[in-house]
């Protein structure tokens, strides 16, 4: 092979990666274009030299000749963009592609030195710089691949080649390497070997030589590992969202995935290439406010999941529900903030570089659509909350809450609502609470605290909520739903009221004796549900009365009635002094148990026993039965050892027929 001569400056050659797209290499069937288009191959290109060399000195100073053994190694990294190709090279179908090196590094072993070096300053980058070996980028140019579709063959051709020691340097001048074979079809990988005899320009001190020299060239081209990108969350298999009561307007909860480019299908998968990724929120819920009844004025319906520039630096973000890395990256991450208890959306991540459209990889699928939060089953309710009722599955609709007894089921929120959940009182503060899906739940507006929270559980069976007027619409409570329903679950508004007179009622519809009322018997139709307490004090002066008339008439009825229930007028009288002492606590007492009684009535019960199913009136005298349901009506008997002893009945659960028409529900 013929080489031209190329003086001691020149440039060095260079290895490189190599990008073949198919516009540029044509398909045949007898070759590996078609098996090599639009593949990236990446190697190694290594320039081996060994020379007996003799020597003589520029200056006939009558020294004689020497000799050394020469050995150089150049390695070489470099990459071709088939994209480049010179476009005044594509004739005749042979193209040609501009390397740009990598990296390179040489060894030099001679007889003057007697060792083995690698490193150092041991090759030149174009311009003359002298670069530190192993992590060099030189210009393109320097290495330049040719191939012929049309022959099948594809070749190198190598500028200069500058390996330098500290106290020599070898250079060969530019030559090329083929024409050698494409391989077969099926085949991606080009590799092979071939040995020249170069002339070269060898340099030690003032002595220099034009001479021959051996070079063996091989290479080792193959396609890297194809790419994708994996994402990663730490929090996502548990995480659910959360809005914010104190300010509605920030976010609630993050949640943050990472993404990573890498080998494909590699367990370690490290790789230095990059990629653009661009992250999308779609279909995102935008239910008002935070949670079925808050805020109180009612919430604005805007992107419950949003991408927000604050918790995302490294990307730029685009809206609410787009966000993108700024320039091809190898690895970074993305938040998703939360502005709704009840929030979901789906997240779907594409990735490319300027080879084409990378796959995104999550927990094992390729280019998935990632439910956020996570939902086994293509619901909007987290699975992680789902699995702690072992409820995995249930329709977001379901509304199956039941109670031991109780004829309906449901309680008129879904499992949806249940998991948005609902601003509730404690402790005088207002905080947020998601509702146990398996349980029926109740609301009061309670200002007074009447109902004891564990006394109702524990008598019906439902959970019970405290509320205020603040956090409610005209008595309804999911005035934020949406998506579920809307306008089906309703609080009783419990008031005690103070006096013998009702305020605004007719007394003929609320008699004076009545210790509590209600009107409408289910929560969405209860107009008032009350209690009485200077009724109770009345009710008891006139029961202690009617006592100490027996007292002082031992022949009267009322004296023959407490004997007759076992009660003498010595232990009457008895009993009776202690009252005013004893007045406030009986008066506290009656009060709660007539609070349970008429937040029941407004469930749809209308008395006790039989009297709940409509099949009998009551009267004072009647045996109630049951003394430790809360709808039981005090018998005369049971009035007179409540003033005397304080016995109080009613501390029970619901009986029997109580509790089958008992229905938070409707």
């Amino acid at each position: 092979m013929e080489v031209p001569f190329t003086r001691r400056g020149a440039r060095s050659p260079l290895l490189l990666l190599l990008f073949l797209a198919p516009i540029l290499l044509v398909p045949h069937a007898q070759c590996a274009s078609s098996a090599l288009s639009g593949r990236e191959l990446q190697g190694t290109i290594t320039v081996t030299i060994d020379k007996e060399a003799t020597w003589k000195d520029d200056e006939d100073d009558g020294r004689p000749p020497s000799t050394q053994s020469i050995h150089r190694k150049a390695v070489h990294q470099v990459k071709f963009n088939m994209k480049d190709a010179r476009p005044d090279t594509a004739a005749q179908g042979m193209t040609i592609y501009p390397g740009q090196e990598v990296s390179f590094s040489a060894s030099v072993n001679d007889s003057l030195d007697k060792q083995d070096r690698q490193g150092g300053n041991s090759g030149r980058c174009p311009g003359g710089r002298d670069p530190t070996l192993g992590a060099t980028i030189c210009a393109k140019g320097m290495v330049t691949m040719m191939v012929s579709t049309a022959q099948h063959v594809y070749g190198f051709t190598f500028n200069t080649l500058v390996v330098k020691t500290n106290i020599d340097e070898v250079t060969v001048p530019s030559f090329r390497v083929g024409p050698i074979p494409l391989p077969k079809d099926s085949e991606t990988r080009l590799t092979g070997s071939q040995t020249f005899t170069l002339d070269h320009y060898h340099r030690i001190g003032i002595y220099q030589q034009v001479g021959d020299v051996k070079a063996v060239v091989s290479w080792n081209l193959e396609p890297p590992a194809p790419l994708e990108v994996v994402l990663e969350s730490d929090a996502y298999q548990n995480w659910i969202p959360e809005g914010n009561l104190k300010d509605v307007s920030q976010p609630g909860k993050s949640l943050t995935f990472k993404a990573t480019v890498k080998k494909r299908d590699d367990p370690n998968g490290h790789t230095d290439k990059k990629a653009r990724i661009t992250f999308n929120l779609d279909g995102v819920s935008m239910e008002k406010g935070v949670c079925l009844n808050y805020p109180s004025a009612g919430g604005k319906a805007d992107y419950d999941l949003k991408f927000l520039q604050d918790q995302n630096s490294a990307l730029d973000v685009v809206g609410p529900d787009q966000a993108k890395t700024r320039n091809q990256v190898s690895e970074t991450s993305v938040t998703i903030s939360s502005f709704d208890y009840g929030a979901w959306g789906n997240l779907k991540v594409t990735a490319e570089n300027d080879d084409g459209t990378i796959p995104v990889k999550f927990q094992g699928k390729e280019d998935p659509v990632i439910t956020v939060p996570r939902n086994d089953t293509g619901q909007h309710v987290a699975t992680a909350w789902l699995s702690q009722f072992d409820m995995e599955g249930t329709p977001d609709s379901a509304d199956q809450a039941t109670a031991p007894g109780q004829g309906t089921v449901g309680d008129g929120l879904t499992l949806y609502e249940k998991y948005r959940g609902v601003a509730v009182l404690a402790g005088g503060d207002v905080v947020f609470k998601r509702l146990d899906p398996t349980k029926k739940v109740h609301f009061l507006i309670d200002d007074k605290d009447l109902v004891d929270r564990g006394r109702w559980e524990g008598t019906t069976g439902t959970l019970v909520y405290k509320l205020n007027n603040d956090l409610v619409k005209d008595r309804q409570v999911d005035f934020n739903g949406g998506y579920t329903g809307f306008g089906h679950k309703y609080a009783v508004h419990l008031e005690l009221i103070s006096g013998l007179a009702d305020p605004d009622t007719d007394e003929g519809t609320i008699r004076l004796t009545r210790l509590g009322a209600t009107l409408g018997a289910s929560p969405k139709r209860n107009q008032l549900c009350r209690v009485y307490p200077d009724r109770i004090r009345a009710k008891i002066a006139r029961i202690a009365k009617a006592i100490q008339q027996g007292i002082d008439d031992p022949k009267s009825e009322e004296a023959d009635f407490m004997r007759k229930i076992g009660i003498s007028n010595a232990e009457a009288s008895r009993q009776l002094a202690t009252l005013p002492a004893r007045l406030e606590q009986l008066v506290q007492n009656l009060v709660a148990l007539v609070a349970i009684h008429e937040s029941t009535h407004a469930c749809g019960v209308s008395g006790h026993g039989s009297i709940a199913i409509g099949k009998e009136e009551w009267t004072e005298d009647d045996d109630q039965g049951n003394l430790f349901c809360p709808m039981l009506n005090m018998s005369r008997a049971a009035w007179r050892r409540f003033v005397l002893y304080g016995e109080l009945g009613g501390g029970g659960t619901l009986c029997q027929l109580c509790a089958k028409v008992f229905n938070v529900k409707d």
